[in-house]
């Protein structure tokens, strides 16, 4: 769990505002208080819907490009407040937290968030932590179950949920990437 702050736009006045912010069991909370207890914004991070986009430039660390991609336009082009002054994030080290909303075993709504770091150092260092609970996610629930004789098929049950239907590329990724993680260990 991190604890220093980080700056969050406002979706009513995209204001930046300076808030803390720490990780802890799979979601990141954003609070005006040092007490992670008065959190005001809870994101959940997620094995697959959760992607991060760094704007401002890459980033010297490579991470999973299922996870984390870099925003090919200027931070600049930033959006505009209801009175059409544009409201410039504090400097380039932008990144944004996007969810897509699913009805699966754990449902949640789509979220879009954006922050500020204070350093590319500092972008980095939260980009990598929240990584690192996306792939805890996806290591959690890729896990591989024991082989069933073919004696005992149809005994077992699976909950699927949607998971059936489910073809998407970026799931069969997330799913190579973590029994990858799991062998390399």
């Amino acid at each position: 769990a991190k604890s220093p702050c980080l700056y969050k736009k406002s979706q009513h006045f995209s204001e930046w505002r300076s808030r803390y912010a720490f990780v802890s069991a799979g979601h990141l909370y954003l609070s005006r208080s040092p007490d992670p207890k008065k959190a005001s914004t809870e994101v959940p991070l997620t094995a697959v819907g959760t992607q991060i986009v760094l704007h401002g430039g890459a980033s010297a660390e490579t991470f999973p490009p299922t996870i984390v991609r870099v925003h090919s336009a200027d931070v600049e082009a930033a959006g505009s407040t209801p009175t059409g002054r544009k409201r410039l994030p504090p400097n380039r080290w932008q990144f944004t937290i996007r969810n897509e909303a699913n009805e699966l075993l754990c449902p949640n709504e789509a979220q879009v968030l954006e922050l500020c770091a204070y350093s590319s150092e500092a972008r980095d260092a939260w980009v990598r932590l929240l990584v690192g609970a996306i792939q805890e996610a996806r290591v959690a629930s890729f896990a591989m179950p024991p082989a069933v004789k073919p004696e005992e098929w149809g005994r077992e049950a699976l909950i699927s949920q949607g998971f059936v239907g489910d073809h998407s590329a970026v799931r069969y990724e997330a799913a190579l990437e973590s029994f990858v993680a799991r062998f390399d260990g």
